[in-house]
């Protein structure tokens, strides 16, 4: 399980070569995934600049209509330090690479079907830390946010908002020194925003989440080894 914290790409200035005005490059910053880019044709190229080298070893990216997408990363002295090939298959999804501590930029070309002109809600990259793997009695859940109400004789309006996925992870055995890291990285961020993803090697079940979290719960402790448990929701 791999958990990114604190995504670089918020202090980037992202530009793209065709975007669709109404929906700027400038939008894969935002705290709002569904806030999209969006392109005038099926493809495009991004181009994301930080203002001062960072650390990243990771890259996520959330609702898109990408068939196919290239991540390039660069140095600060605009050295290439990964060519990042993503799996587009799903909506959402994370790839994971060396770490490097002086990336400056990154560029990414994407595709979507040539039917359609391609759009991105979110992408993140940053120094993701490697969690212990939950144990395995959890699964997917959801959160109805949706509006209803009923009136004495049974009449029912239901005002639908597609439910978010949610989980409740547990973790027990975690080295104490290993719990303490994930406490000072919950520090950065408290309940906010995260990317998560809780089968790096298999997304066929379970894609990446943009999402917020419980923080660390229940923490229990066993001499040298700590239980404890987190609940994730999706963001949008």
């Amino acid at each position: 399980m791999k958990v990114l914290f604190v995504n670089e790409l918020k202090n980037a200035t992202i530009t793209a070569l065709a975007p669709n005005a109404n929906y700027p490059a400038s939008n894969l910053n935002n705290v709002f995934a569904k806030l999209k880019y969006k392109g005038v044709g099926y493809s495009d190229t991004i181009k994301a600049t930080l203002p001062d080298n960072v650390t990243a070893n990771c890259f996520f990216y959330t609702y898109t209509n990408a068939e196919s997408m290239e991540v390039r990363v660069y140095s600060n002295a605009s050295v290439l330090l990964e060519t990042v090939t993503v799996n587009c298959t799903y909506n959402s999804g994370a790839e994971f690479f060396t770490s490097h501590d002086n990336v400056r930029w990154i560029e990414i070309d994407i595709a979507a079907p040539v039917s359609e002109d391609v759009y991105l809600g979110g992408i993140a990259i940053g120094d993701a830390l490697t969690f212990p793997n939950p144990i395995s009695n959890f699964d997917k859940d959801l959160s109805d946010n949706s509006n209803q109400t009923e009136s004495s004789d049974g009449q029912v309006s239901h005002g639908y908002i597609k439910p978010l996925e949610s989980y409740s992870l547990q973790f027990t055995n975690v080295k104490r020194a290993d719990y303490h890291e994930i406490i000072e990285r919950f520090k950065a961020v408290g309940s906010g925003h995260i990317w998560v993803d809780i089968t790096e090697e298999n997304h066929a079940v379970y894609q990446p989440l943009y999402c917020v979290s419980s923080m660390a719960e229940s923490p229990s402790r066993d001499k040298t080894m700590v239980n404890f448990k987190l609940k994730l929701k999706e963001a949008r």
